[in-house]
């Protein structure tokens, strides 16, 4: 009667468990990484809606037409009811609100695009035609792309 195992019966039960674990792993690391992937893209739309939400809640406190100083497709300035002159622009990846940086991984270019639209929502190009200004984020990240928009109807005073 023997007891315990041979040399050879010991290597082969490691090699045979090594195999099986390395298989396993390659599934589990896909699992996490795909768990990582979705946590960040996450907070990337998070973070882009956040920086949306602000930017439509500022320019709902546009003072009137008069008060939209800058509007081209990747920047806009106004005055808000506080008589504060308030910019949003895009340079290179990062929206800024005046100095402040507001959102960070915009794709570059075209990941600010603002669109001013008469009251039908026909594309204008002349201030006092302005009644709807939409705003349009893309957001990149590890191949990974959001993209949010809104628009906000100017007050007429």
């Amino acid at each position: 009667m023997r007891k315990g195992f041979t040399l050879i019966e010991s290597i082969m039960v490691i090699v045979l468990v090594s195999i099986i674990f390395f298989v396993f792993s390659f599934y589990i690391r896909e699992v996490i990484d795909a768990w990582g992937m979705v946590g960040g893209q996450r907070q990337m739309a998070v973070s882009t809606r956040a920086a949306l939400n602000r930017m439509m809640r500022e320019m709902k406190r546009i003072k009137n037409l008069g008060e939209i100083t800058i509007y081209t497709t990747d920047e806009v300035e106004f005055v808000d009811l506080d008589d504060t002159t308030v910019n949003f622009r895009q340079v290179s990846t990062n929206l800024f609100r005046n100095t402040s940086l507001l959102l960070e991984d915009l794709e570059d270019p075209g990941g600010l695009q603002v669109l001013y639209l008469d009251e039908n929502g026909t594309h204008v190009t002349t201030q006092d035609a302005i009644r709807i200004i939409q705003i349009r984020l893309t957001t990149t990240d590890d191949g990974a792309k959001y993209v949010i928009e809104s628009a906000s109807r100017i007050r007429i005073e």
